[in-house]
């Protein structure tokens, strides 16, 4: 079920679903609910209304994907510096 659910907070909404299925579980085991988190695949991007900060994370990591990782050849398809892509990905919580 974990695996299943797109996690468009990444590892934030992950970390706040896992601390409420704990406190709420009672001693015979974690109980996990997730119908809220689980959506059915899409192809368009704004289904589940990212935040600004959520789209700049994807499409960033959406530009170093076509690029192999290279940083400066994405930051030349953003039209920026690489040391400005490189803040931009720190302040986003992206690493390398």
């Amino acid at each position: 079920m974990l695996c299943a659910c797109p996690w468009p907070g990444n590892i934030r909404e992950l970390k706040n679903v896992m601390e409420r299925a704990v406190l709420l579980s009672g001693e015979e085991g974690l109980e996990l609910s997730l119908s809220a988190q689980i959506r059915p695949p899409t192809d368009h991007p704004f289904t589940d209304t990212p935040s600004f900060e959520e789209m700049q994370r994807r499409y960033i990591g959406y530009i170093l994907k076509k690029t192999g990782g290279k940083v400066g050849n994405a930051a030349e398809l953003l039209g920026m510096k690489r040391t400005s892509l490189y803040t931009r990905m720190r302040i986003l919580g992206m690493k390398r």
